[in-house]
């Protein structure tokens, strides 16, 4: 291979007095779908046609999604609950006391158990209540657990956040800055219960293999939910909210990412094979259930053979919890729960609800000493995710693997990318560069997938099997001088690699009328980044999909980005199986920077994550250098790892930008 020194003098220019990087004519962009297509929480969103093969790896991805967006991968520390019950009232035939327990350190679950008289090992049933202004003091919402301590079980009607005795985080918290670290409101409300699973199981007088769990609205989107990823739940009934065209309409219904690709009913088929009751009205949006989503879920239970183990129930009535709803949930409980298989004794009598002061946790309470206000939570949520990656940095090289295992999915969860698509390729026009090489204007794209990539892709007349995708910033024009090819991929050619560039999302040929396609749907699109991947998100999943496209024709491929481009790709090769090396100008972002992260390049958990060193650190032992890198990121961090696999001579690191000869030198030099 010719020596780079004498590579990089040499440019190639064009035989045609035409723009050499342009694909379109002028004022042409891409049609591109991605334009026209977002996703909303009140749109149908479309129930596929699963074989069973395809739903049992579905499932699971799913399931990881789930916990990924909603910040529980890894799984937080489960510290003592800590739990205190007190002030019980007896009743006639059952007993309602006051609980409030530790879900974090210093944040509290809080709410009313109700209890049988009789004594021995009953079932537990988790009650999560809906975004009624009375919260779990409201008449319908006390009757069922009423109901349930008559009929023999222990009920735990615990707080939404925000609401009554749960005053630490109101119920508008979250944003992107938390979102950074995954930490929203429907994740903090999902862990509550999960600790709400534990605090019964903790209970002398709850048989812990029989747990139920059933609310309505928003407390039937939290019933799914921790039914779709915690199988202690055995028994499930969301009430009046599992719809296949509104997702729901709260923030605490609608974790970033979430439902990129799913949706609630698949989200509830999860609970399969465990008995599953849908409880819909003729009212709201769950009016469709016997037609649309209870057929599509009882088909997914047919792949366990557990199809009578799932029922759909609907009632005449407006959104609602009512005694009829609750009635149809008394029977499916009891045939499950306490093995009763015609339960039909199980109606509702009358009772009369305790007084909002009877029930209150902390009237007249002193809160406890380690109580957190909301800042303090976010400090501990936050020290914890740092906690966790320090614990999971591997030390040695047995512990590397996990590393790669742990952190690559979470760091794939938060991309929410495809990292080997299926490309489609059409050449728009063929030419040539001097002195011998071919110049093919392509548009790119996944398949079927309506994207419209403009790029670049030039081939030496003797070619080497190597190939280099260059990302620019700005777009593919990056690799010219004016209407010649800069240096670096001049010398690219020379060394007889194929080089490929192309326009991520939104930069060169977009020429798109706004900076972000969330500026042009955000007017109408509550939650937007629920169900559509952020712009940073998209550019990295083009870098993936030309990857691709290049591998088809190259035994070996190299990736290298500039300017804030740089970032993408090292985003991008964090997920890449096969790469020689990887070149990323890390344009002085500040890696533990908030700000930079918002306002450079937004993508949800990515701090969680670990964000550029993770990044890097899963690119070991491959080639890496990073330059430009300012004072923002740990590149001790990752050396330690490259030295852990006895390949610090792989890594490089350099604090201002280096020149293009270095680079070149870096990419083609084995």
């Amino acid at each position: 291979m010719p020596s780079c020194a004498k590579l990089i003098t040499k440019k190639f220019t064009s035989y045609r007095m035409e723009i050499a990087w342009k694909v379109l004519p002028e004022g042409v962009i891409p049609k591109d779908r991605r334009f026209e297509e977002v996703r909303r929480l009140d749109m149908f969103l479309e129930l596929k046609k699963y074989s069973k093969r395809e739903w049992m790896k579905r499932k699971e991805k799913i399931r990881k999604h789930i916990l990924a967006v909603c910040g529980l991968l890894p799984e937080p520390r489960k510290n003592p609950l800590n739990a205190v019950i007190f002030g019980a009232r007896e009743h006639e035939d059952y007993v309602v006391e006051k609980v409030f327990f530790e879900s974090h350190p210093g944040f509290y679950v809080t709410g009313n158990l109700y209890r049988p008289l009789d004594s021995g090992k009953h079932p537990g049933v988790l009650c999560p209540h809906g975004h009624w202004s009375e919260g779990r003091f409201a008449d319908d919402v006390q009757a069922r657990c009423i109901s349930f301590a008559r009929q023999g079980y222990v009920s735990f009607l615990y707080d939404m956040i925000g609401y009554k005795d749960s005053k630490q985080v109101s119920h508008d918290f979250g944003g992107a800055r938390e979102s950074l670290w995954g930490i929203n409101l429907m994740g903090l409300q999902l862990w509550n219960s999960i600790r709400a699973i534990d605090f019964l199981q903790s209970l002398n007088d709850v048989d812990a293999e029989r747990i139920g769990c059933t609310g309505e609205s928003g407390g039937g989107t939290q019933t799914f939910m921790v039914s779709a990823i915690d199988t202690r739940i055995k028994v499930s009934a969301p009430v009046c909210m599992v719809s296949a065209h509104f997702q729901g309409g709260c923030i605490c219904e609608n974790a970033p990412s979430l439902r990129l690709e799913t949706n609630n009913v698949e989200i509830a088929a999860l609970t399969a094979p465990r008995p599953l009751m849908l409880v819909s009205a003729t009212g709201d949006w769950t009016r469709r259930n016997p037609w649309v989503e209870y057929p599509f879920i009882k088909k997914i239970y047919g792949f366990f053979g557990a199809a009578d183990k799932v029922e759909c129930v609907q009632v005449n009535a407006p959104h609602n919890y009512n005694k009829e709803s609750r009635e149809a949930v008394y029977r499916w409980f009891a045939k499950w729960l306490l093995g009763k298989p015609f339960p039909e004794e199980f109606s509702e009598r009358t009772c009369i609800p305790d007084k909002k002061e009877d029930l209150l946790v902390f009237d007249g309470r002193e809160r406890p000493k380690n109580y957190l206000d909301t800042q303090g939570l976010l400090s501990y949520l936050v020290a914890s995710s740092r906690s966790l990656l320090e614990e999971i940095r591997p030390k040695n090289i047995e512990k590397v693997h996990d590393f790669r295992k742990n952190m690559g999915e979470i760091m794939m969860e938060y991309l929410s990318v495809d990292a080997s698509p299926d490309v489609d390729a059409k050449i728009m026009r063929r030419t040539t560069v001097e002195p011998k090489a071919r110049l093919a204007k392509i548009l790119l794209g996944r398949r079927n997938s309506g994207e419209e990539i403009p790029g670049i892709w030039m081939q030496p007349f003797r070619r080497t099997g190597y190939g280099v995708l260059v990302v620019c910033e700005g777009g593919k024009s990056g690799l010219f001088e004016g209407r010649s090819l800069n240096a670096f991929a001049s010398g690219l050619l020379s060394a007889g690699c194929d080089v490929l560039s192309i326009d991520c999302f939104l930069k060169g040929e977009y020429a798109a009328p706004v900076e972000s396609r969330r500026d042009i749907s955000s007017c109408y699109v509550n939650y937007y980044e629920t169900y559509n991947r952020t712009d940073s998100v998209l550019r990295i999943q083009d870098i993936l999909t030309a990857l691709s496209f290049l591998r088809k024709s190259c035994r070996k491929v190299s990736l290298v980005g500039f300017e804030d481009a740089g970032v993408w790709c090292l985003l991008a090769s964090s997920v890449v199986g096969k790469l020689e090396s990887v070149v990323a100008d890390l344009n002085r972002f500040e890696d533990n920077s908030e700000e930079s992260w918002l306002k450079r390049l937004y993508i949800p958990g990515i701090m969680k994550a670990g964000g550029l060193k993770t990044a890097a650190s899963l690119n070991a032992p491959r080639k890496l250098l990073v330059h430009n890198t300012g004072v923002g990121f740990d590149a001790e961090w990752v050396r330690s790892i490259y030295r852990v696999l006895l390949a610090e001579d792989k890594f490089r690191s350099y604090d201002g930008t280096i020149d293009h000869k270095t680079l070149l030198n870096w990419v083609v030099t084995k």
